[in-house]
């Protein structure tokens, strides 16, 4: 993953910054020159490679990030495999949505701003990375609400591409 910028030292944010996906990518973005702002449930204090930051959104950087990775997700098993639709709580539904999705559109929404911000400012920027599985592609009932929200992820992502793509918004 090469990502050109027209800055010095670019600000990267991961949301969802666990352990595997989002460490990769930090140490990744991190070894190309980025300034790495992590969101997660848990943050790690003690890395000091990165900042990690509280995941209502608020980035306190001297720049809208022009790359943002949203690898959020959340994922209730269903009681009973076979009728996932009614062996999962609709409460359990909403709350893993609301990550999947929710969280999803409205990093994506405040992206494009920071985007478009960075552009005004002359900066060619404005990477939205969202991470994703089989499940939008190939239902697995085990898996129900994860591929309910990441199904609505691929839908917001393929829109917004075709209505960024000529600002330069990948």
């Amino acid at each position: 993953m090469t990502l050109s910028t027209s800055t010095p030292n670019p600000i990267a944010f991961i949301i969802g910054s666990g352990p595997r996906i989002g460490r990769s990518v930090a140490k990744k973005l991190t070894s190309e020159g980025y300034m790495v702002a992590l969101g997660s449930r848990n943050p790690d204090t003690a890395q000091s490679d990165f900042v990690p930051i509280s995941v209502d959104f608020r980035l306190c950087a001297r720049e809208a990030p022009g790359v943002v990775v949203y690898n959020a997700a959340a994922l209730s098993f269903p009681s009973d495999p076979s009728d996932p639709v009614g062996s999962i709580a609709p409460e359990d539904l909403e709350r893993d949505f609301s990550v999947n999705a929710l969280g999803a559109y409205a990093t994506l929404r405040e992206s494009v701003e920071g985007f478009r911000a960075l552009k005004r400012d002359g900066v060619d920027a404005g990477v939205f990375v969202a991470t994703g599985n089989v499940t939008p592609f190939q239902p697995l009932p085990m898996a129900f609400t994860l591929g309910t929200g990441k199904a609505a992820l691929v839908h917001m992502i393929q829109i917004a591409f075709q209505a960024h793509k000529d600002h330069g918004f990948r």
